[in-house]
């Protein structure tokens, strides 16, 4: 007698993970390093540690611990600065190896993780846990990365168990660099994890259910759902009872589109000086505007926030239908950042672009005064036939396209405006050349 299985009940979706992927770069590209603890990250008293390989946890370093913490635990660690192009690079070659495997959809998150749906293609669980460990192989021979892998019916099982995975470091897990859950085994290996372990359940949240005696997954099954959406909301109450129920199916998406884009600085110390701030406003507001030329999207709204040495945000909001370019985004960021308090110092600048769409409308920017729709110049020299006004953000990104990031920059951060050596650092911790 044949039993119907539900599709959602099937092993389908695997989470992909590349272990220490910007450290596993640095030693990718110099060989010596293998074996040796890496740490990757900025320099300077606030630096933090972005990855770290396994020789460096052993000393307890992790990622997003303070620089300096890092190399007083691990004296002899090998630091190695932010390529962020190289990993952009590699990441992208990751990508494609995916989406050559079998599958329906693949959905990138961040440069090195990604979801993969087997979709309908219909497949013993010996072979799809055949093809996850091909899928290791691919990435180790094609790339030179070792990568973890999680198979389950459910996407955030799957990413749970990757994790599960990646708790070990390669040279102890070996072949084991898999996991697979089957339906019937999601309760018992969800059942025990620490409730600040699931996806989508940060601190803060995590912190509001230990204040209800809640720690672990399998805790949630006892309480009502009211309970939980009095203390999270009713959407962030809902999702988490139906992952401990083992109802949440959330699909993997061929792509998510990004909601927003920022740039931040942390000094080396605190800055007291309003024109320099005001500079380095300027120099992030021009990478942000030609990140979103280059890559063909608009913003509604532009953002700028200052933070204390207290680590309070002071933050500034405008709307608008379609900001892109550097001049528009900076035009709207200066104007935000002469709206904000004057502090007594600032630890950090930040400038970001929310509500981004594909660019299918024409940007309603200034205008420069040559080619006007008449046929003439405001002189009044006529020119020999009718050509459209031209955006300032189009010339502007072609003139640093062709002649480099410094071609064109806003005055705020040239000599003589006070902020020329704050802002020149900055736009070296941009990856701008200094031309």
């Amino acid at each position: 007698m044949s039993h119907r299985v539900d599709a959602r009940s099937q092993l389908r979706i695997l989470h992909v993970d590349l272990d220490a992927f910007f450290a596993a770069v640095e030693v990718l590209d110099e060989p010596a390093l293998a074996g040796r603890p890496v740490v990757v990250g900025g320099s300077g008293p606030r630096a933090v540690v972005a990855s770290c390989s396994y020789e460096a946890r052993r000393f307890g370093v992790r990622s997003a611990m303070p620089m300096l913490e890092a190399l007083r635990r691990c004296p002899e660690a090998v630091h190695r600065p932010l390529r962020m192009a190289r990993y952009r690079e590699i990441g992208r070659a990751f990508l494609d190896l995916l989406q050559a495997a079998a599958a329906d959809v693949v959905e990138p998150v961040g440069l090195d993780e990604a979801y993969l749906d087997l979709g309908g293609n219909a497949r013993s669980d010996r072979a799809v846990a055949a093809l996850a460990q091909g899928l290791r192989r691919q990435v180790a021979t094609e790339l030179g990365l070792s990568a973890a892998v999680g198979v389950a019916a459910h996407k955030h099982v799957a990413k749970l168990a990757s994790r599960a995975v990646k708790r070990l470091p390669p040279v102890v897990r070996g072949e084991r660099g898999i996991l697979v859950v089957p339906p019937e085994a999601e309760a018992d290996f969800l059942g025990p994890l620490p409730l600040a372990a699931v996806p989508g359940v940060g601190p803060v949240t995590a912190a509001r259910l230990a204040g209800i005696g809640l720690h672990q997954v399998a805790d949630l099954r006892t309480v009502p759902r009211t309970v939980l959406r009095r203390r999270l909301g009713q959407a962030a109450g809902d999702r988490l009872l139906a992952l401990a129920q083992g109802q949440l199916d959330e699909p993997v998406r061929a792509s998510r589109p990004r909601r927003s884009i920022s740039k931040i600085v942390t000094f080396p110390s605190d800055v007291e000086d309003r024109e320099r701030l005001r500079g380095v406003v300027a120099v992030l507001a021009q990478a942000l505007g030609d990140q979103l030329a280059d890559e063909g999207l608009l913003a509604r709204s532009v953002s700028v926030g200052l933070r204390d040495p207290a680590h309070r945000d002071h933050h500034r909001t405008s709307s608008s239908d379609a900001v892109g370019g550097a001049w528009s985004v900076g035009r709207q960021a200066l104007a935000l950042f002469d709206r904000l308090p004057g502090l007594p110092a600032v630890r950090a600048v930040e400038v970001s672009v929310q509500g981004l769409r594909p660019r299918n409308e024409v940007v309603q920017s200034p205008t420069l005064p040559f080619g006007c729709g008449d046929g003439s110049t405001p002189g009044g020299v006529a020119v020999g036939r009718r050509r459209p006004p031209v955006s300032l953000d189009a010339v502007a990104s072609k003139l640093r396209t062709r002649f480099g990031p410094r071609a064109l920059q806003p005055a705020s951060t040239l000599p003589g405006a006070g902020a020329r050596g704050l802002a020149g650092g900055v736009v070296g911790s941009l990856g701008l050349r200094e031309d």
